[in-house]
């Protein structure tokens, strides 16, 4: 199960939320918001060997970055670790970060998906 996703809330404006309820059987709900805004590009950086995955959005024209770490439970551990208020280009922040697009599989998130698994 995907700790975090993104829904579109109208065209090209996602919000981003976390686990809240696992039913089992691969079911489950995602209402705890990890943002108080909305975003208008989303991308995934995902990573399945136990390293950190990370979701990149973008707010008023800058780039913010989650950090998904699995904690061993469903969940995981999902924080802010840069907000969006320094970086206008995206590899500008992943670079500073020290995050190689190499290592993760890349999921861009794109108008009327509407709810989208970012992880997992």
């Amino acid at each position: 199960m995907p700790p975090v996703i993104a829904k579109e809330n109208a065209p090209n404006i996602w919000q981003l939320y976390g686990l809240s309820t696992v039913w089992g059987m691969g079911s489950g709900e995602w209402l705890t918001p990890l943002l108080t805004y909305d975003c208008s590009e989303v991308v995934a950086l995902n990573r399945m060997d136990g390293e950190p995955s990370y979701v990149a959005f973008h707010k008023e024209s800058k780039w913010g970055l989650l950090e998904i770490v699995d904690d061993q439970t469903l969940e995981c551990a999902v924080r802010v670790v840069e907000l969006p208020n320094k970086f206008d280009d995206l590899d500008a922040l992943l670079s500073q970060r020290k995050i190689s697009k190499c290592d993760y599989i890349i999921g861009l998130i794109h108008d009327g998906d509407q709810d989208c698994s970012l992880y997992g």
